[in-house]
């Protein structure tokens, strides 16, 4: 056996040199390539469908109940990409996801990230108590003149009986006003806690920071991703989607949006609003702010598109005058600068009507006008006079909410498609 001792030496210094150079550890396996998508060819036209599904519990009214209404009807959709917006709860996004999967196993979602107006601990209560409480302050006025109401009746009351209150909270304390408005369909006592607790964070955006926006695709993405607006939003998160599908050999883009709204009527403006000079006369705070988003949406795909195909949809709370078909302005300026930069809205130019409209069954007592604030812009793709476009959702259904069965629409905004022939 001596004559092997050397061998057996030298196994073993070279087993524990293997040892303290490997960490004992077997070589990390070389990462596998991932798989390239599938290559989509012959494809004679594109569908794409904008639908702003008004799923803000609380605002909207059934959205309980209309979600798996919802849900069904969007299973039938003939489009091949679905622009989605206000949907701005998780649990209601990962059933939209489930439910669409098998036809639309292609999806993105906006992310979810509350702001706040505090920078820290200890710096005080968003809202004091005398800022809330008393003669004149705003949930007073809510406990007193609109005790008794509930639903649409005390909507309206605290937009009408209260809007004094908050006006003067947004000028004396505006962070409170807007921690409070960003508050909607939370429940009543657990804001105020809250917002008077000097170890709570002021939140800056309602339903958690959602942005609320949602692609579905039948085709695989090449890139996806999200364009940042929320340093120039008020009250809700906002923000752009967009994703790109490789069709025919040539990538196209995809834009989801939802752009600030005009609650001019139910809420005074908190915030500074991003144009201080300029050209643009504005009516207000929101649509200056809208109108900033509209610019920073368009700049950002001009600079990741470039001349590839564009189609940005969307709820853009904007709407051009066109009383011959019944519509009214709102944000003119914003949906202006999209044609102006070189869009095309085909479904406005093709005998259109509102998308928010007064024969929605959820839009029943209000006094906003009719508008047309949803749209499909194309950009790079060639004439539009062979696109085609329809308007979609206008009909009625069953659903049961309260101890009641109704027929309502299945969201307060009706959705557009278009068909847009590939080359």
């Amino acid at each position: 056996m001596k004559k092997f001792s050397w061998f057996f030496s030298f196994v073993l210094a070279l087993t524990f040199s293997a040892l303290v150079i490997g960490g004992g550890r077997k070589p990390a396996p070389k990462p596998k390539p991932k798989p390239k998508p599938p290559v989509v060819s012959n494809i004679k036209e594109l569908k794409l469908l904008s639908y702003n599904l008004g799923l803000a519990h609380g605002y909207v009214p059934y959205a309980e109940a209309r979600l798996p209404k919802l849900t069904a009807e969007l299973k039938k959709s003939d489009a091949d990409i679905l622009c989605f917006q206000e949907v701005w709860n998780a649990e209601d996004r990962t059933k939209i996801i489930n439910s669409l999967k098998s036809k639309y196993p292609y999806s993105v979602s906006a992310p979810t990230k509350q702001h706040h107006r505090k920078t820290g601990w200890f710096s005080g209560p968003a809202c004091r108590v005398r800022d809330l409480f008393g003669d004149g302050k705003f949930i007073s006025c809510i406990l007193t003149t609109c005790s008794g109401k509930s639903g649409e009746e005390k909507s309206r009351c605290i937009n009408n009986d209260c809007r004094p209150a908050l006006e003067s909270l947004t000028k004396s304390n505006r962070n409170c006003a807007e921690s409070l408005m960003a508050s909607v369909g939370q429940n009543e006592i657990k804001v105020i806690l809250n917002l008077t607790n000097p170890f709570k964070m002021a939140p800056r955006f309602s339903y958690e920071g959602a942005v609320g926006t949602m692609i579905f695709s039948k085709y695989p993405f090449k890139k996806s991703g999200y364009i940042d607006m929320a340093n120039k939003a008020t009250l809700t998160n906002r923000g752009a989607l967009y994703a790109s599908v490789q069709l025919n050999g040539k990538e196209h883009f995809v834009g989801c949006t939802h752009l600030t709204a005009n609650l001019i009527v139910s809420a005074p403006y908190p915030n500074d609003p991003p144009y201080k000079k300029g050209d643009v006369e504005f009516e207000n705070g929101w649509e200056n702010e809208n109108y900033f988003q509209m610019g920073k949406i368009l700049e950002e795909f001009e600079n990741m598109a470039g001349n590839k195909p564009q189609y940005i949809m969307g709820d853009f709370n904007c709407s051009i005058k066109n009383m011959d078909r019944g519509i009214y302005p709102d944000f003119e300026p914003a949906c202006k600068m999209v044609l102006a930069k070189g869009y095309k809205d085909p479904y406005s130019q093709q005998g259109p009507q509102c998308t928010y409209c007064h024969d929605n069954t959820l839009l029943e007592g209000t006094s906003e006008n009719e508008m047309l604030l949803d749209h499909v812009y194309l950009k790079n793709t060639g004439s539009t006079s062979s696109v085609t476009s329809s308007i979609k959702y206008t009909e009625t259904h069953s659903i049961t909410a309260e101890g009641k069965t109704f027929e309502s629409h299945l969201s307060d905004h009706y959705g557009v498609q278009l068909k847009v022939p590939l080359n």
